[in-house]
């Protein structure tokens, strides 16, 4: 009975790491749609205290990514 605890144990942890890693990803992968949307934004008109708040990021990374792209 112990080693079918160690290994329950075992593969609760297993997936647990998975479960971090896919949600790093998932979030890197959002902040990439985010960031990417900027310029369309701008062409549109938003200003980028508008574009911050309405992609929920902070004021300072929409003149990054502005600049990146000259």
């Amino acid at each position: 009975m112990r080693g079918d605890s160690w290994t329950e144990s075992y593969l609760r942890s297993d997936i647990m790491r998975e479960s971090v890693i896919y949600q790093a990803i998932l979030e890197e992968g959002e902040l990439s749609a985010k960031l990417t949307s900027i310029p369309r934004l701008l062409v549109l008109g938003l200003t980028r205290e508008q574009i911050a708040q309405a992609l929920d990021l902070e004021i300072e990374q929409v003149p990054q990514v502005i600049e990146g792209q000259n």
